[in-house]
């Protein structure tokens, strides 16, 4: 899907689409192995289940997994208040880990 046909739907319409298979999901959902589970306005769910690709050295989830889920739930929710052709980039993220993520 092109940034062209993205700007030409309402967010609504948008989510609703790649929701219902109409339209293909963002490939770095696919990256990450995460999917839109609900949305409504200003509002975005996601389920992510890391595996062995996302795991750092330490043994551990890679931190980047965890900051790029909220991003995209972050940019999601944001994406949903636009109005058609709108568009928005993440300008601050911060991100306070209390333990290890693991699957």
């Amino acid at each position: 899907m092109s940034l062209a046909q993205v700007s030409e739907l309402q967010p609504e319409e948008l989510f609703d689409r790649i929701g219902s298979g109409e339209l293909p999901s963002p490939p770095f959902g696919h990256l990450l192995d995460f999917i839109a589970l609900e949305w409504a306005p200003g509002r975005f769910v996601f389920q992510g289940t890391p595996d062995a690709r996302h795991y750092n050295p330490l043994g551990s989830v890679h931190g980047g997994y965890a900051a790029s889920l909220l991003d995209s739930c972050m940019g999601c929710a944001i994406h949903t208040r636009l109005q058609r052709g709108q568009g928005y980039t993440t300008t601050d993220l911060r991100v306070s880990y209390i333990r290890t993520l693991s699957n």
